[in-house]
């Protein structure tokens, strides 16, 4: 059914929950969180791989936004990686971060959430 799905879409679009890097920032040691960014890439590149076999249409993956400062340089590392797996397998790379910076979501959450 899934198969079936890729191959008959006109258009894909992926994001992937990092909460775990979340939770080790911090926790562990720069080259354990390295480490383990660069084990994700391996894990997305064999993802995108077997999407692509079946998905022949525009893939999208929205990228990865960081909370605070003290991520920042993880996740713009993380998504240095997946851009450039995006980039091999011709799929579009939405960098997100450039889009979610704290006075706009500050903004969205006053008008939101403001009574």
């Amino acid at each position: 059914y899934l198969k079936n799905s890729l191959v008959k879409a006109d258009l894909l679009s992926l994001k992937i929950n990092i909460d775990d890097i979340y939770d080790i920032v911090g926790l562990e040691s720069l080259d354990y969180i390295y480490n383990y960014i660069d084990d994700l890439s391996v894990d997305f590149e064999n993802l995108v791989v077997l999407i692509r076999k079946y998905c022949k249409e525009d893939i999208i993956f929205i990228g990865f936004e960081y909370h605070g400062d003290y991520e920042k340089e993880y996740i713009n590392y993380l998504n240095r990686k997946f851009k450039h797996i995006c980039d091999k397998y011709s799929v579009i790379f939405v960098d997100n971060s450039k889009y979610l910076k704290d006075d706009i979501i500050q903004k969205i959450d006053k008008n939101l959430f403001e009574s």
